[in-house]
């Protein structure tokens, strides 16, 4: 992964109940119910966040299904479901995580799961980037940027393996790649799994 100096943050966990939910003084965040997620696809002018939570009430009585998204840029909208049971309210963002991701809520962490079928539904494919980069340590996975450039490949025959090299001209004109790993204006190549990976990036 090339990062310029900022760049968009990549999908995480908040921590926090989400101010647009307008639940932050009625409990906390279920935890693993917590997630940031950031969906693109350049060929369908395709640019979404989606922040997902399930909301517990402070006697643990009471459960939302909180979800803000919209374009990147934007303020979005919000939807709020509930009170519910716990296990309804989980089903819920189970399902619209699968919905968004293409990937089971089972299986976020899996940077291998669902490849296909993200591809096959549309730029989904941008949370199997994710996944693969935070396996391969990126450290700035999580950071704000003005520009992040990344690359994926399949590797899934052991027969054929190829290694692609990213180069990305940093404003101070230097081009940073694999044999220069930085750039005078903080620009870095963070990752670089080669034809050895099982997953490239």
């Amino acid at each position: 992964m090339v990062k310029a100096v900022k760049g968009r943050s990549a999908p995480k966990s908040i921590g926090k109940v989400m101010a647009a939910s307008g639940l932050a003084d009625k409990g906390v965040v279920l935890k693993p119910y917590d997630l940031d997620m950031n969906i693109s696809d350049a060929a369908k002018n395709m640019d979404k966040f989606y922040r997902m939570q399930v909301v517990e009430s402070k006697d643990k009585t009471k459960y939302w299904f909180a979800l803000h998204y919209g374009r990147n840029g934007t303020a979005g909208q919000r939807q709020i479901k509930g009170p519910t049971d716990k296990s309804k309210a989980i089903k819920m963002m189970e399902q619209k995580f699968k919905q968004k991701s293409g990937k089971a809520w089972a299986d976020r962490g899996s940077a291998g799961a669902g490849t296909a079928n993200s591809a096959a539904r549309g730029g989904k494919g941008h949370y199997e980037l994710t996944a693969r980069l935070k396996k391969a340590g990126a450290k700035f996975a999580t950071k704000k940027g003005a520009v992040a450039i990344s690359l994926m490949w399949d590797h899934k025959s052991k027969q054929q393996r190829n290694d692609l090299d990213l180069w990305v001209t940093a404003p101070s004109g230097e081009k940073i790649g694999f044999s220069h790993k930085m750039s005078r204006c903080k620009g870095v190549l963070d990752v670089d799994r080669r034809q050895d990976a099982a997953q490239p990036v």
